[in-house]
């Protein structure tokens, strides 16, 4: 696990912004941060909950995202197939910006090695994104008379529509190391906006969604009978945007039984060139929790105060057990 942890040090001088929707706690949003993560688990099926809300210190409307997603592992008699299905939410700003997003997802899984220590999944992601805006609130200069502000004079402005629609495509690699019970390595890759979407209001064609790319390391070693380290690495750019993050996780074993597991994180993470964020969460048996906070370290800092956002996740694992009857053989007469 050192490569992880020389990785994330490396990477502290890059620099840090990005245009696409995703989360700080990007190893809670599975399928929305990776298509290739599309059924890459035991059990059967997994639900996962999103909720972001930030600049609150700073605006009457704060930007509010929320994410939900759906997977099944497995489908029918092809194993190594899953599926899953994500919804994205995000409005910011006075003007009411909007951004949905409706995703499907689809992965092969396979193991690599005799072993069943390597395993990798492919996923592919088409989807639908709508974006709006709403000019209501919104202040022009025109609307000012020399005197005061009058909302009910004309803004002077000729827009062509509130929204725009589109088709994007998406697709992501996740390669998964068992090395031993509790010790394991993750590698995913991704890029998005594979058609690169026309997206200006304007019908301005030359403004496109610029394509994303992502790689992101995850590993896990035990220090102890009860303690893990879980150092983390996220990169991605975007046009010319960039965004590093990197950390690391504690985790403390509570219970590990049969039929219960419980288990506390805790841990630090830095988002190059904007913020710190602290981590904590828990497992109990099938769910899991997480919450974080972001304090803001960039330009904005004097006015935000370094308030950055709340960000709160949760996710449902479930298994289910096929029912199998019992046959019962009757005796024949003459054995009775």
């Amino acid at each position: 696990m050192r490569f992880l942890v020389v990785i994330s040090l490396i990477g502290s001088c890059l620099l840090t912004k990005a245009q696409d929707i995703h989360f700080s706690q990007f190893f809670n949003s599975p399928i929305i941060n990776n298509p290739g993560n599309t059924g890459f688990f035991e059990e059967d099926f997994r639900f996962a909950a999103n909720q972001r809300v930030q600049w609150r210190s700073i605006s009457d409307n704060p930007f509010n995202t929320f994410g939900l997603s759906a997977e099944k592992s497995g489908l029918g008699d092809y194993n190594n197939l899953s599926a899953g299905l994500n919804f994205l939410h995000d409005i910011t700003g006075d003007s009411r910006y909007r951004t949905t997003e409706i995703n499907l997802s689809g992965a092969y899984q396979a193991y690599i090695s005799t072993d069943s220590a390597h395993r990798i999944s492919a996923g592919l992601q088409l989807g639908f994104t709508r974006k709006s805006i709403d000019y209501t609130d919104l202040s022009f200069d025109s609307q000012y008379n020399g005197i005061s502000y009058d909302p009910t004079a004309s803004s002077g402005e000729n827009f062509l529509n509130e929204g725009r629609g589109y088709i994007n495509l998406g697709t992501g690699l996740t390669y998964r190391y068992d090395m031993k019970e509790r010790m394991w390595g993750e590698l995913g890759i991704g890029l998005f906006n594979l058609l690169k979407p026309r997206q200006s209001f304007f019908n301005d064609d030359d403004i496109q969604r610029d394509r994303r790319a992502l790689i992101q390391l995850r590993g896990s070693y035990p220090v102890s009978l009860k303690w893990d380290i879980i150092p983390s690495f996220s990169f991605m750019f975007q046009g010319v945007y960039k965004e590093l993050i990197f950390g690391n996780l504690g985790k403390y074993t509570l219970v590990n039984e049969r039929g219960q597991y419980r288990a506390l994180y805790g841990g630090l993470f830095y988002r190059g060139g904007d913020a710190g964020y602290a981590f904590i969460g828990m497992d109990y048996d099938n769910w899991h929790a997480g919450l974080s906070y972001d304090l803001n370290l960039s330009n904005l800092n004097p006015a935000s105060l370094k308030r950055g956002g709340w960000e709160v996740a949760l996710i449902y694992k479930m298994r289910y057990y096929k029912y199998k009857a019992e046959v019962h053989r009757r005796c024949p007469n003459y054995m009775k």
